[in-house]
């Protein structure tokens, strides 16, 4: 059985919980999700490090710190929720829809659209899952050496050209 390390080719379906086990997100009923280990990152960074020596038909769960998950809550209750002017995203937006905003000395911060509300829209400055531990459980369908094909498949879902 082949073991995931560095350039392997990885797929895994998943089941991501909040600590009061509530269900965030799954991917069951879809396509596994799939990337190159060690060349690309997983979203959080914890979750390849917890496939990362596993094999294939693997698995498990593992919790995940606010560190190795989606990171410390970089702003205060009082920053993190503003009122944005809709015609700032020069486009359409939606409730749900994160987008990447420099926030001054804290840099690059998501935003999440909580809610529009008339000609604005609510924003939650920092990600969602911000400060909290999380609970995955794993289940790896494939581990296999990556070929090119994988790595152009990547490359061109990474510059919007196709959805993974």
């Amino acid at each position: 059985m082949s073991t995931v390390e560095n350039g392997k080719y990885v797929s895994f379906h998943f089941k991501m919980y909040t600590m009061q086990g509530d269900l965030i997100a799954d991917s069951e009923g879809s396509e596994p999700m799939s990337y190159i280990h060690g060349q690309m990152q997983t979203e959080p960074i914890g979750l390849g490090e917890f496939l990362e020596g596993k094999e294939e038909g693997f698995s498990g769960s593992s919790i995940l710190p606010p560190e190795k998950a989606f990171g410390e809550q970089l702003l205060s209750p009082q920053e993190s929720l503003t009122q944005i002017p809709l015609s700032e995203f020069g486009g359409s937006v939606q409730k749900g829809m994160m987008f990447m905003a420099n926030v001054g000395e804290k840099g690059e911060v998501p935003m999440t659209i909580m809610d529009i509300q008339g000609d604005a829209a609510i924003v939650l400055m920092g990600h969602p899952l911000a400060g909290y531990s999380v609970r995955f459980e794993v289940e790896i369908i494939t581990v296999r050496d990556s070929t090119a094909d994988d790595v152009a498949f990547f490359q061109n879902a990474l510059a919007g050209e196709h959805q993974p």
